[in-house]
């Protein structure tokens, strides 16, 4: 389970890399939760890929975010 600080960096992440809009996220995370299963969900729904992490290995962007 993430803390709150990995899921922030987690929301901070997609949003840099504009995977989705602060918009979508909030709406998503509002009616799921605000964890980490959601915003992979998010994730997997915009991509294709099932979680950030995979995402960043794939496209080789895993730079310096600590999931």
């Amino acid at each position: 389970m993430k803390t709150t600080a990995q899921l922030d960096a987690m929301y901070d992440e997609m949003i840099n890399l504009e995977l989705c809009s602060t918009d979508e996220i909030e709406l998503v995370t509002g009616i799921n939760g605000y964890k980490e299963e959601t915003l992979n969900e998010i994730v997997y729904y915009k991509t294709g890929y099932n979680s950030l992490e995979q995402y960043l290995e794939c496209t080789g962007m895993d730079g310096d975010l600590t999931l």
